[in-house]
């Protein structure tokens, strides 16, 4: 711990355990359907850039609750083309049904990397769960970053990269009314500095990114696909078991996620997402 952690630790009744050593925590002692105290708020707003991932059980946490809360973050981000929830815009609906696989593979990502300001951070709540599978994983891109050499680390920090929404298009999400909207392509940092920790992490993924634009086809390809197999080592990993009233809280900038597809029944998930005002991206 931290002599910051140290701090917030004496001024809050939160118990934040370490999931693994590289990334994800458990968050005890907090009921996320009421308004948070000024130090449990400043607690979780750095344990969130710390771990990367905050995983709070037992929630019985409405629509209208979930989106205060996530509100006291920072302004929320209404998703472009995936249908939301009745009423609340800023709810995305991340949905399978029963029976209905995937129309496309969702490779490891973070969220909307393809606009010009991404999501600073997720909030996810279990809603309908599978009798079995149905996990996420999530991958420290502090870790990720802080493995490679110091030779690699200083190459990388003049580079951008493309992320593109065409590259997993639509997905099986996208409704007739929203047919019509472009899909957005964005150059970011290969590398950013994390605006609350100061660590540095890479934000690259073979969801949304395309090409590196510094370099050739064939220097890109071979680069991306290197840090593709590199970042999401076991060790840098957390994979969760979802719970009803399971809420995950992620940054956006430091991690990216994976959802595990190992099932056919339904699962139903909502998400709300925060905007990167302050980050570097």
């Amino acid at each position: 711990m931290t002599m910051l952690e140290e701090g917030f630790a004496a001024a809050t009744s939160l118990k934040i355990r370490r999931a693994t050593g590289a990334c994800g925590a458990y968050v005890e002692g907090v009921d996320l359907s009421a308004p948070l105290s000024d130090a449990d708020f400043e607690a979780l707003r750095y344990a969130l850039h710390d771990h990367g991932v905050l995983v709070f059980r037992d929630q019985a946490v409405t629509p209208a609750q979930q989106i205060t809360f996530a509100a006291r973050f920072g302004r929320l981000h209404v998703h472009p083309f995936v249908p939301s929830y009745p009423g609340h815009p800023e709810i995305m609906l991340i949905k399978r049904e029963k029976g209905v696989k995937p129309k496309k593979v969702i490779r490891w990502h973070a969220d909307s990397t393809w606009e010009p300001k991404p999501p600073l951070a997720s909030l996810l709540k279990a809603v309908d769960l599978p009798p079995v599978g149905g996990d996420t994983t999530w991958a420290s891109m502090y870790a990720a970053y802080e493995a490679l050499s110091e030779p690699m680390k200083r190459f990388l920090e003049g580079l951008h990269a493309v992320h593109d929404a065409a590259v997993q298009g639509r997905l099986e999400h996208l409704s007739a009314d929203n047919a019509g909207k472009e899909l957005q392509a964005t150059a970011h940092p290969v590398v950013v500095t994390d605006p609350v920790t100061g660590r540095k992490a890479l934000f690259v993924n073979p969801g949304y990114t395309t090409h590196i634009v510094e370099l050739s086809a064939e220097e890109s390809a071979a680069l991306l696909a290197y840090l593709y197999q590199h970042q999401t080592r076991p060790e840098f990993c957390f994979r969760l078991h979802w719970e009803p009233g399971t809420i995950a809280f992620w940054c956006n900038l430091v991690t990216q996620h994976l959802a595990i597809g190992d099932y056919n029944e339904a699962r139903l998930m909502h998400r709300v997402a925060i905007l990167c005002d302050e980050a570097p991206c």
